[in-house]
């Protein structure tokens, strides 16, 4: 199983790639170390150095240590300090508004309104159709006021203002108000907040005014959210989509806060690499955003769920460290061949785009992800697909007379990351998983049946091989 060294803000699968094994990301930890003469700093709110090993599944989620892997670090005299044995608890704003901020992605909701939703004569002004779907809305609103709420949290935390005043039984920064939290900012924070938020104002007719005044006419929105029934009136709505970009907006400069004041420089690109005063700039990794219509998408062949597709989009509106640059000029997006709902079926869309670029390389983005959630309809296509994945389920359907009707093979697919049902029906496509056991890596073909791109269900396999 992989491992990752992980920071409050950075981790290996961004900079270098997951390590195999445990002695590999124990060289990293100690490659970082180097650069700062061994002496790695501890994060205050887990007392572990602020780099740490951590042990990770396939998808990149945390895990705890077995027993096997805690004797191996014992061996290789690994400290307690830069070690995550086990499953890391949220201990900062920071990696609760990061949690949020993704849960907010899930739901393709731009905007809520009360108006109508109680009005059962008219089903036709619901949002959604059900009490369940209506419920569900509501809960989304105080959620995407609460992500942008913890990311401010995160901005006075990352800036060492979340301390606390002896005497006072309520800090001041412990409060649901949005206006106040980003008046406990010092002005040049509030004043790099204000201007990107006005250098998105040409693509967004929300960000027309200032941050600050966006912040005043939504200030008390958690409240009113969440208490709902002590409103007199209906007449409330909230644009979620002005929300999560706001959100996007103050967690890009808490991670540029907190790299700005690391000991430690990333070049996301490709290497860690220690602070110095000749250090060359041209490596040195800047945020962008791009906006414009997709071009080519280029997806490589193979099973491997690393391997790069390449989308070519024709820029619009392109900014680097949130200053204007280039305009019409195209720019190649990174994606990973596992991560298909991002890249799949965009050709000829147009789309709003951030990652990382380098001077080297200024019109490469990586670690590529849409700004904002890809609204598209569920598209369902069958098409021939052949996958490559482990076993983990037989299950054969027997008719009330005992003959065998079919056999359903469930395969955990490498390449997207996700769980495939293999149907056989015929006697000959059941002769073809006669002698499988669980676990086996298979390789089968057949006509898949893809949602956004990634298969869920496979028939009329025309070939299956253990690998």
């Amino acid at each position: 199983m992989p491992y990752e060294v992980f920071s409050p803000f950075t981790r290996c699968a961004q900079i270098h790639g997951a390590h195999s094994n445990l002695e590999e990301a124990s060289a990293c930890h100690a490659e970082i170390a180097s650069h700062i003469n061994g002496d790695m700093p501890l994060w205050k709110s887990t007392g572990k150095y602020i780099h740490v090993i951590a042990a990770v599944d396939k998808s990149g989620i945390q895990r705890a240590f077995t027993k096997r892997e805690k004797r191996q670090a014992k061996a290789l005299v690994l400290s307690q300090e830069a070690i995550l044995t086990e499953k890391e608890t949220i201990t900062t704003f920071s990696n609760i508004a990061k949690m949020y901020h993704e849960a907010l992605k899930l739901i393709q909701i731009s905007h809520i309104s009360l108006e109508g939703a109680f009005d059962y004569e008219n089903k036709e002004k619901h949002f959604w159709s059900t009490d369940a779907g209506i419920g569900q809305a509501f809960a989304y609103a105080q959620q995407a006021v609460f992500t942008l709420e913890l990311s401010l949290k995160a901005l006075l935390e990352v800036n060492g203002k979340l301390v606390r005043v002896s005497g006072k039984r309520r800090q001041d920064w412990e409060t649901h108000d949005l206006l106040k939290l980003f008046q406990l900012l010092d002005g040049s924070e509030q004043q790099h907040l204000e201007q990107i938020w006005r250098s998105l104002s040409s693509s967004n007719c929300w960000s027309s005014n200032t941050f600050s005044d966006f912040l005043t006419s939504i200030k008390k929105s958690y409240i009113d959210w969440r208490y709902i029934p002590d409103l007199i009136s209906t007449d409330l709505s909230i644009d979620i989509s002005a929300l999560s970009s706001a959100s996007d907006i103050v967690l890009d400069v808490v991670t540029s806060s907190f790299r700005e004041s690391s000991p430690i420089k990333f070049d996301i690109t490709s290497r860690i690499y220690p602070v110095c005063e000749n250090l060359d700039t041209i490596r040195i990794p800047k945020r962008v955003i791009v906006e414009g219509q997709v071009c080519s998408v280029k997806i490589p062949d193979g099973f491997d769920p690393d391997s790069i597709v390449e989308v070519v989009i024709q820029s619009e509106f392109y900014f680097k460290d949130y200053i204007m640059a280039d305009f019409h000029q195209d720019v190649t997006a990174r994606f990973k061949k596992s991560q298909v709902e991002s890249y799949y079926g965009i050709e000829g869309e147009k789309v709003a785009l951030t990652g990382w670029s380098t001077d080297a390389e200024p019109h490469t983005l990586d670690s590529a992800s849409h700004r904002e959630v890809l609204k598209r309809r569920p598209l369902y296509e069958l098409k021939p697909r052949t996958l490559r994945g482990l076993v983990y389920n037989l299950t054969r359907s027997i008719d009330k007379y005992g003959q065998l009707l079919k056999v359903n093979l469930m395969l955990d697919d490498y390449t997207y990351y996700t769980v495939v049902d293999c149907l056989f029906i015929t006697e000959g496509e059941r002769e073809k998983v006669a002698k499988l056991q669980l676990g086996d890596e298979i390789t089968i073909s057949g006509q898949a049946t893809l949602l956004n791109g990634r298969p869920i269900t496979l028939v009329g396999p025309s070939l299956v091989e253990k690998c």
